[in-house]
């Protein structure tokens, strides 16, 4: 098999879309769990100097967004779409910038509920920003990175359960 049909092939299947994301969503449990173990040890008073560790809060939610964006990615071929075809991405009608989670979730027909839309949202902002650049970091020169909270991370972690049922009840039938 050359390149361009093992591109397609692997490009085009719902589970290998599937399977990248479950690894990037390893990789960002893995990044939390040694990040909260490291920021349990800081002391309750006195200086509070943070862990290296802490520093892996924005790349967390990085890996996240771009875990999302593979999952809708699945959905859109379980459904039957095309992603790449003669070895390279082809246009597949989504008129947005890349990684703008809430216009995938549309293109892909996937229904967003209260909240979501806001949370996808931020987390575009943090996969093309805060999760890879050192100046968009700070809150208070970017203020629409405050306001993630344990709700956020909840939502999306029910957004995920959901959007990962939906994927293998179409790849049943």
């Amino acid at each position: 098999m050359d390149q361009s049909a093992h591109i397609d092939e692997a490009g085009n299947d719902s589970e290998s879309w599937l399977d990248c994301a479950d690894d990037l969503i390893t990789s960002r449990d893995t990044l939390c769990s040694c990040r909260e173990e490291a920021e349990s040890k800081v002391p309750k008073s006195g200086v509070r100097v943070l862990p290296a560790e802490s520093s892996s809060y924005w790349v967390e939610l990085m890996l996240v967004g771009f875990a999302i964006e593979n999952l809708l990615k699945s959905l859109w071929l379980a459904k039957g779409g095309k992603l790449y075809e003669a070895g390279k991405l082809k246009p597949w009608g989504l008129k947005a910038k890349f990684h703008d989670l809430p216009a995938i979730a549309n293109h892909v027909g996937w229904d967003l509920l209260e909240g979501e839309k806001h949370d996808l949202g931020m987390l575009s902002r943090i996969m093309t920003g805060a999760g890879r650049y050192p100046f968009e970091r700070d809150t208070t020169v970017f203020p629409h990175l405050e306001g993630w909270s344990n709700i956020s991370d909840d939502r999306m972690c029910g957004f995920v359960k959901r959007l990962r049922n939906e994927i293998r009840k179409i790849q049943r039938s």
